[in-house]
C-alpha cells in the first residue's frame, strides 16, 4: 500500500521525464495530437486515463488539507516570515554608520 504523502507532487525518473518532454515538445510542433503540450499536461492525460481504466472515481476538489497540515504550513510561513525579517535586520545593520 502506498504511504500517505501530504504534498501534491510527484516525482518520475530522470529518463521517464525526458520522453515525456519529447513527446510534449513533439505535441507542441503538432507531429502528434494528445490534447496537451506540456509535461504536466500529458501527466494529467496519462493519469486520468488509467485511473478511468481502473475505476478510480473522480472528484471535483483535492483532498482538504487535514489541521495538522494547516498547523505545519502556518509554523512554516512564521519560521520564513522570521527569517526574512531577521535578514532585513542584518542589511539595516550592515549600512547604519
Amino acid at each position: 500500500m502506498a504511504k500517505p504523502t501530504t504534498r501534491r507532487a510527484i516525482s518520475v525518473k530522470g529518463t521517464t521525464y525526458r520522453r515525456l518532454k519529447e513527446l510534449a515538445e513533439r505535441a507542441e510542433r503538432g507531429d502528434v495530437e494528445l490534447g496537451a503540450s506540456s509535461i504536466s499536461g500529458l501527466v494529467e492525460i496519462l493519469a486520468t486515463s488509467l485511473c478511468d481504466e481502473h475505476g478510480v472515481p473522480r472528484y471535483e476538489m483535492p483532498l482538504p488539507r487535514t489541521s495538522e497540515q494547516e498547523a505545519q504550513r502556518r509554523r512554516t510561513e512564521a519560521k520564513e516570515r522570521a527569517r526574512a525579517q531577521a535578514e532585513s535586520d542584518l542589511v539595516s545593520q550592515h549600512f547604519t554608520f
